[in-house]
């Protein structure tokens, strides 16, 4: 009978270390939506059954806030992977005023997501908005922007986006610069003839491709979980008309304002399913990637 191997100190660490942000994630992430299924389980309320599911398939405001959630995911996490990357290559490679470009890129994560909403809001606003005091200047009728479905939802994006390229920034600026303190990588690379578009292209992106995933996985929850934004950029009673008219806010405003709590638990089951599908699948393209990335060097 082989004994048991003692648990490592620094792992023992490690995992204190992540309690506090564990004990966070239980209680205001899984807590609420587990607390929903109970209560859509009362006998005092309506019950939660089976047949939820094909009443809120039959729902159009569900079918709406499932289609605007896919078409954020779409449209923001992936510009947010391939912008945010090549910033965070760009102010790497860029020594002149570095300090002062990532500042810069860092002012939407740190100003906060509240913060920055508003002021995405008031950039077009009818009065006093600068898009609109920039039209002024220039002569041309200045327009409602929020009252355009179009131009709303164009700006609601941006902000989403903006919002998400901090994250991105943050996670692929750490990765780069790992990269770049092993720089026998870049000098046989350098030696073999390679460029820097090509040091770019074969060694660089091969050796980010679990960061990759890992801001795959981010981005994807961040958007799944999208609420303050709309709630805020669409002045709570306009969002249902909007591109901010999520999963989240439908499972909201169906349990708290129109108590509905079977609709309510269908969809946040559904929601936690894409939260959980969102997770599995970047993280199993994680096992199948090293840790330890070490580049094969080719005649380039």
């Amino acid at each position: 009978m082989t004994k048991r191997a003692p648990v490592n100190q620094k792992t023992f660490s490690a995992w204190l270390a992540l309690l506090p942000l564990f004990i966070l994630v239980v209680g205001f992430t899984f807590f609420p939506l587990i607390k929903i299924l109970f209560i859509g389980l009362g006998k005092t309320v309506q019950p939660f059954q089976i047949n939820s599911f094909a009443l809120l398939v039959k729902d159009a405001n569900f079918r709406q806030a499932l289609k605007n959630t896919l078409i954020l995911c779409l449209g923001v996490v992936p510009a947010s992977l391939v912008i945010g990357f090549f910033l965070a290559w760009a102010v790497s490679e860029v020594r002149l005023l570095r300090p002062v470009w990532r500042t810069i890129y860092l002012l939407p994560l740190a100003s906060g997501f509240v913060g920055l909403t508003i002021l995405m809001q008031g950039l077009f606003q009818f009065r006093q908005g600068l898009m609109n005091e920039g039209l002024k200047l220039g002569g041309w009728t200045v327009r409602h922007w929020l009252q355009i479905p179009t131009a709303a939802n164009a700006a609601f994006m941006v902000t989403v986006l903006i919002q998400g390229l901090g994250l991105s920034f943050v996670i692929f600026v750490a990765k780069i610069r790992t990269l770049q303190h092993r720089q026998a990588i870049y000098q046989l690379a350098a030696i073999d003839g390679a460029s820097p578009r090509q040091q770019l292209r074969y060694v660089t992106l091969p050796a980010l491709k679990t960061t990759f995933w890992v801001v795959l996985l981010v981005e994807l929850m961040f958007v799944l979980q999208l609420f303050d934004q709309a709630y805020i950029f669409f002045n709570h009673h306009l969002v249902s008309q909007h591109l901010g008219f999520t999963l989240t806010y439908y499972v909201y405003q169906t349990f708290w304002q129109q108590h509905n709590y079977q609709l309510a638990v269908a969809a946040a089951l559904v929601l936690m399913g894409l939260m959980v599908l969102g997770m599995i699948i970047p993280l199993c393209c994680l096992k199948k990637h090293p840790r330890n990335f070490t580049p094969q060097i080719k005649a380039l």
